[in-house]
């Protein structure tokens, strides 16, 4: 009888210990990358260019076909900048045409990770071109390795 209590109690705890292991936490692997919705369309890329003038991160992708986009954070840190009022720039190009070629006029640039190597965030745009001809940006993500 004391076997059996014996292998019970060493089967219960390696069980116990089998299921309290942890798991290890593997991140997804970092992809630079840019994603957005323009007027519903999505676009999304791998394709990217970083440039690092003094005090600013310039982010540019070239979407299949000749759609690009590009962002330009002055004074970058993790935080919101606004269009209007911060200097952060947001252009799109849906193709190669100058009437297809979209400037935000208001919204935001979201850097919410920001590293000696990488940066990633979010933005949201309401843009027109030089017809008047208004567009909206939205669910706008990036990540990207700094030089």
């Amino acid at each position: 009888m004391k076997k059996i209590k014996y292998l019970y109690f060493i089967t219960a705890a390696s069980a116990f210990l089998f299921c309290a292991c942890s798991k290890k936490n593997n991140p997804a692997p970092f992809i630079p990358s840019i994603s957005l919705k323009f007027n519903s369309a999505a676009f999304s890329t791998t394709n990217l260019t970083v440039s690092s003038p003094p005090n600013t991160i310039m982010i540019n992708g070239q979407f299949i076909g000749q759609a690009t986009v590009a962002l330009t954070i002055p004074n970058a840190k993790v935080g919101s900048f606004d269009i209007a009022t911060s200097g952060a720039t947001f252009h799109f190009a849906s193709d190669a045409a100058a009437q297809d070629t979209y400037s935000a006029t208001s919204g935001t640039i979201v850097v919410t990770s920001l590293t000696s190597t990488t940066i990633a965030g979010t933005f949201e745009v309401s843009a027109n071109n030089v017809g008047g001809t208004n567009a909206n940006i939205t669910d706008g993500q990036f990540q990207a390795n700094l030089p």
